[in-house]
């Protein structure tokens, strides 16, 4: 993830060097790991409510337990749902919401969330990153 976001910031976007890396969650992780492989691109980082390297190891797994029980099966339930159309018909019928919602939401990035609910493709990423964030925490130790 590291390096596909350095490719979007060099090669795509025009944004002056170094950059304020702002991470929330799992994109601290990416940010903490960009920050340490193009050191000389990033000034500073903030990170917002970060995942740390040892969370599945602490208070019983509980973590461990809850990630690999509860939270990646409900990713894999959303890409099979993607994949057959239910998701979209589930939109449509309005028998589910985006989970950003409400009268000020721009249009657009309604739109975008429908659009990821419904692409397996990306779901199948997020089903990935979840699944290998051990790899991840190696990573970055």
């Amino acid at each position: 993830m590291a390096d596909d976001l350095h490719r979007l910031l060099t090669q795509v976007s025009q944004q002056p060097k170094p950059f304020l890396m702002v991470g929330s969650e799992m994109g601290a992780l990416v940010a903490r790991f960009y920050a340490q492989i193009y050191e000389t691109d990033v000034s500073h980082v903030v990170l917002i409510d970060p995942l740390v390297e040892d969370i599945m190891t602490q208070g019983d797994e509980i973590w461990s337990q809850f990630w690999f029980t509860h939270l990646l099966p409900s990713f894999q339930t959303m890409q099979l749902s993607a994949a057959a159309g239910i998701t979209r018909l589930a939109l449509i019928l309005r028998l589910m919401q985006t989970p950003i919602s409400g009268k000020n939401i721009p249009s657009i990035v309604l739109k975008r969330q429908q659009h990821l609910l419904c692409n397996p493709r990306h779901l199948s990423s997020v089903v990935d990153e979840h699944h290998f964030i051990n790899d991840t925490f190696s990573q970055i130790k």
